[in-house]
């Protein structure tokens, strides 16, 4: 086409542009939003590191994009470093196992569940009683993984309630660590069915060291509480188990709702949060443990066995740190 002036070709040439601007503002509107984050962040979804030799101090950014609502709680996996804590493990679920893949009949060294990327679990067998009832534990009718949640399916078994205690390995094959941060998020489905069945989510003593009522190097629960109650936590006292140096206070807060749960162990205090906030703060360093400890799940039960009501605890993921 030939344009005979100078005024056709300013008009010619300014269509162009604005239909070039018009093509642009439509990619834009449809690319995900970018978030750059220290290394420190949380960080949802995956992640891709970008190292810069230039950086102060060795830090490096995070380009990370957000995925939160792809998480059954509305709240994706942490993932990255915190302020003063290095992330060692992270769980989210995303690798279904079917009912009954998870138990066993007698071997606590079992691996019951190998998550996406490679992650370990493992569960106490039908041999393993709970604390209060004695009951057996049922992993292979109680646990399952689907769509994206380790489903705790809490009904009667074999005539009696029945409950799950699985425990994941950290880092290097081990379920322990000395001092460390551990972060649950779950809820309660049909909680007021479900008075027979109690949580006690601990930290537990390599040692075995028992001492009296429990073990003497200490033993650290939260949450804790009945499902269909309110939650809970205590710190017991070392070298005297049955009695409770600290416990938490969550102004009633209930179990079937979408609660983060966090334990924060260190040489200098044990807290507890509860969605980030502190629900428990105790510094006598002569009561808090020092040897290693794991992490155990425990869901069992604690009543009379006369309720046939069935609930879920569904856990969306799990976090585990270390100190810097």
């Amino acid at each position: 086409m030939l344009l005979k002036n100078s005024q056709t070709r300013i008009i010619f040439i300014s269509l162009l542009i604005f239909i070039g601007l018009a093509r642009l503002v439509a990619v834009l509107a449809n690319t995900p939003t970018i978030h750059i984050e220290a290394e420190s962040a949380n960080i949802a979804g995956s992640a891709i590191s970008v190292t810069d030799a230039s950086a102060s101090n060795g830090k490096y950014l995070k380009f990370s994009e957000s995925d939160s609502s792809s998480s059954p709680s509305g709240q994706a996996v942490p993932q990255g470093n915190l302020p003063g804590w290095r992330q060692v493990f992270a769980e989210d679920f995303t690798l279904d196992a079917p009912l009954g893949s998870w138990g066993s009949e007698c071997d606590g060294s079992r691996i019951a569940y190998t998550g996406a990327l490679g992650t370990q679990w493992r569960s106490y067998p039908q041999c393993y009683r709970d604390t209060y009832q004695s009951r057996p534990y049922r992993a292979d009718q109680v646990l399952s993984v689907h769509d994206g949640i380790l489903d705790f399916h809490l009904h009667k078994v074999d005539g009696q309630p029945a409950g799950a205690n699985p425990s994941p390995l950290i880092k290097n094959g081990s379920q322990y660590q000395t001092y460390g941060r551990y972060a649950a998020r779950f809820r309660v489905t049909n909680a007021n069915a479900l008075s027979d069945y109690y949580v006690a989510w601990l930290l537990w003593p390599q040692s075995e060291n028992w001492n009296g009522n429990g073990p003497g190097d200490g033993e650290i629960d939260f949450p804790e509480g009945h499902l269909n109650g309110t939650v809970g936590g205590f710190h017991h006292c070392l070298f005297n188990n049955s009695q409770n140096c600290g416990w938490a206070n969550t102004n009633g807060a209930t179990f079937d709702s979408w609660h983060t749960y966090v334990i924060e162990w260190t040489p200098q205090a044990v807290r507890f949060l509860l969605d980030g906030q502190v629900v428990m703060n105790y510094t006598d360093q002569s009561n808090i443990p020092n040897t290693p400890m794991r992490w155990q799940l425990q869901t069992e039960t604690n009543g009379p066995g006369d309720n046939n009501g069935s609930g879920n605890l569904e856990l969306d993921w799990v976090a585990v740190y270390e100190p810097i």
